[in-house]
């Protein structure tokens, strides 16, 4: 009983996640290798983010892409933590969108969900939704053959992400309503990550695509389903993680 009350006050049950620092400029993983099964019109969407520059330009987190569209998760241009996705295969449309986030020294965590025609955005456990565009069915077709952490491509090409990364979860065809706090806290506990489980099953009780919870020197290992990435560059140990 007393273990278990000092793991709810540390925060996320004392799990400690690996972070990986990403120069903005050459360091990224990338994968030409379709995730298979994931046509859906739903997705969940979690990962801590700690942007070190790039102000004022778009930064890519992830990016999972055919030519135009896919789903994209950035730091855009207005310094905003912004969602994109295709509607029935159009070219992708900022569907969610934060308020404004520049360089700092504080880690963020990002969380959010859709449904189909509307969506969740939450920063830090706190619902930070500027804005949401619904009015049409997301999509994911197996043709987005471009699996991209910390870069856009292929159009347009570049956004390398200046910053460190943690615990990058992409889960399409599954859904949870974040305005419940306990769905939350299957993310985020006391302001800390939460052990999603070896494969990132965890909150859902299915693994997602993509997982990516590994150390600098084996950052493009995928725990989750859709096959690994490739690293290039040299992307590095954080200096700090958001379980500190």
């Amino acid at each position: 009983m007393f273990s278990s009350l000092l793991g709810v006050i540390g925060g996320g049950g004392g799990y400690a996640a690996n972070a990986v620092d990403y120069n903005g400029s050459s360091d990224y993983l990338s994968s030409s290798t379709a995730f298979t099964g994931v046509d859906s019109t739903s997705f969940i969407f979690s990962a801590w983010i700690r942007l070190d520059g790039g102000n004022s330009t778009d930064m890519e987190i992830v990016g999972i892409t055919p030519a135009n569209g896919g789903f994209i998760a950035r730091r855009d241009s207005a310094n905003k933590i912004s969602i994109s996705s295709s509607y029935g295969g159009s070219s992708g449309a900022t569907i969610l969108s934060s308020s404004t986030y520049t360089s700092s020294a504080t880690w963020l965590h990002i969380l959010c969900s859709w449904n189909g025609t509307t969506g969740q955005l939450y920063i830090n456990n706190s619902s930070d939704l500027g804005s949401s565009t619904g009015g049409g069915n997301v999509m994911y077709y197996s043709a987005m053959t471009h699996n991209e952490v910390a870069r856009s491509f292929p159009s347009p090409s570049g956004r390398y992400f200046n910053g460190a990364l943690s615990e990058i979860y992409f889960a399409p065809n599954q859904y949870l309503d974040f305005s419940n706090s306990a769905n939350r806290a299957k993310f985020i506990l006391a302001g800390k990550p939460v052990d999603l489980g070896s494969d990132g099953s965890t909150p859902t009780g299915v693994a997602p695509p993509l997982y990516m919870k590994n150390p600098a020197a084996t950052a493009g290992t995928n725990s989750g389903t859709g096959g690994n990435l490739t690293k290039n560059g040299s992307p590095t140990t954080a200096s700090t993680s958001p379980s500190d």
